[in-house]
């Protein structure tokens, strides 16, 4: 039988066996640290979910009452008894932790802690099961690039994400919960997972479905430049500068906002069916292949106008007069016909509402070639009519002359008058009895080989220089004898 004896506060515990010699020479002699126990030995630990396991080779002491579990230097878990494991719950996975044990002992109801710790292990809890897959995951096209996002994993222990294209891996750890897989093959689809890492390690099964997206050029046009509009007579003509981009398709024409042909060639279009005289807004839009479109250009407008003449005036006739013209036509037939231009000369005289004209204060002797131009309302001008020519003369006769008397003779009358005053008077014509028998330039004239006793009356005219005849002047009668 084995017995044991405390010495004192001395801490010493002799042991010895039945029948042997108490002494210490024939014992084992033990010192108990109780005031101060010596530290376990041997510390290990094994990950857990959210804990670690902690085990460890009991000191050499004989009053060993329990143990203290230590993590980053603070105290844990107590244990009592002289059990050599102990576990740890209440921390994070994936973070690594420093674990270190103490000693209790206990003597006469008194328990002291060592103040020596065991030397420290580093632990690490970990979960053994994966998170679940990321859901809400969407792919949305770019030029070049498709940004993927999804929503975050609900797992407490959840320290990331990565994204695969295709099957294959494209990043490394991911924290937020978007991404944007960059330096791809525009028009080429492209198939993305998701899988959540969480801090024990472990990855979620990847994201079901997949999700898929085509990058694709997403760059406009250039703004078209050069917008013109010309008016035309219910139409519009558009024209423009071409643009330089190597994948344009097209450009859109929209007329007061709103979109109305699509020009695949040329730079110009003809917008028909217009009202005419009223005001059209133009913008142009360009699209390219991939159906980006630029902004539109700034608004050009135009109004619709007739512009088509009316027809040339016809049956123009010029009458001479003196010192003056007058040309008359057939009305034109166009409703809208506001006026006629007169032409003489090649010089615009008059406006007329009217079918006729009287040129006035020309000069006599001279011609004159006349045409007319027929204008709308629209001030849109027929060609000129063919010309016609008058050449204004004096058409005022002389007086009649005055002072005519006849005188007989044997066989023969004597005639006299008194001289006309215009300056161009040419001369008198004499007449008898009805006929002319004489041209006389002087105020005097005989009219002989006539017949005795026979009864002859006489009258005068006198004619100008542009043979303007007078009225004949009152009868005279004379009887040769």
């Amino acid at each position: 039988m084995r017995a044991a004896f405390v010495v004192g506060a001395l801490g010493v515990v002799l042991t010895s066996s039945p029948g042997a010699d108490p002494a210490p020479s024939s014992g084992a002699l033990r010192t108990a640290s109780f005031s101060d126990p010596a530290p376990p030995t041997d510390v290990t630990t094994s990950a857990a979910d959210r804990g670690l396991g902690v085990s460890w080779t009991a000191p050499g002491e004989a009053l060993v009452s329990g143990y203290q579990v230590l993590v980053d230097g603070s105290v844990v878990t107590t244990t009592s008894g002289t059990g050599t494991s102990a576990t740890v719950s209440g921390l994070v996975n994936g973070r690594a932790y420093t674990v270190t044990v103490r000693t209790r002992t206990t003597l006469a109801g008194t328990t002291n802690t060592g103040s020596t710790a065991s030397s420290p292990v580093v632990g690490t809890p970990r979960d053994a099961t994966p998170p679940a897959a990321p859901t809400g995951v969407t792919a949305t096209r770019g030029e070049r690039q498709v940004a993927l996002s999804w929503t975050a994993g609900t797992e407490y222990d959840v320290d990331g994400y990565r994204v695969l294209r295709d099957g294959a891996v494209v990043t490394g750890l991911l924290a937020g919960t978007s991404h944007t897989d960059t330096g791809l093959t525009n028009d080429q689809t492209y198939d993305y997972r998701v899988q959540t890492h969480d801090t024990s390690g472990n990855w979620s099964a990847s994201s079901a479905p997949a999700v898929s997206a085509t990058p694709t050029d997403l760059t406009p046009p250039a703004v078209p430049t050069g917008l013109a509009a010309a008016r035309g007579e219910h139409q519009v003509t558009l024209s423009w500068q071409p643009n330089g981009e190597a994948d344009l398709a097209s450009y859109r024409v929209l007329r007061d906002g709103t979109e109305i042909a699509t020009v695949t060639s040329g730079t110009s279009y003809v917008d028909t069916g217009l009202t005419n005289d009223q005001a059209y807004a133009y913008r142009l839009v360009a699209v390219d292949t991939h159906g980006n479109r630029s902004a539109a250009t700034a608004a050009v407008s135009a109004t619709p106008t007739d512009l088509t003449p009316p027809a040339v005036p016809s049956g123009v006739t010029a009458v001479r007069g003196d010192g003056r013209v007058t040309v008359s036509w057939t009305a034109d037939s166009e409703p809208d016909l506001a006026s006629y231009r007169v032409l003489r000369n090649g010089v615009e005289v008059a406006t007329v509402t009217g079918t006729s004209f009287t040129d006035t204060g020309l000069t006599n002797d001279s011609d004159y070639a006349y045409r007319v131009v027929a204008v709308d309302t629209h001030g849109n001008r027929s060609l000129g009519s063919t010309a016609v020519t008058a050449t204004p003369t004096d058409l005022t006769p002389p007086a009649v002359p005055t002072g005519l008397a006849a005188v007989r003779g044997d066989g023969q009358v004597a005639l006299s008058w008194t001289a006309n005053t215009e300056s161009d008077l040419a001369s008198y014509r004499v007449l008898r009895d009805g006929t002319e028998v004489a041209t006389v330039t002087g105020t005097a004239y005989t009219d002989s080989g006539l017949t005795n006793d026979q009864a002859y009356a006489y009258r005068l005219v006198a004619v100008d220089t542009h043979g303007n005849r007078s009225a004949a002047s009152t009868a005279v009668t004379a009887t040769p004898t």
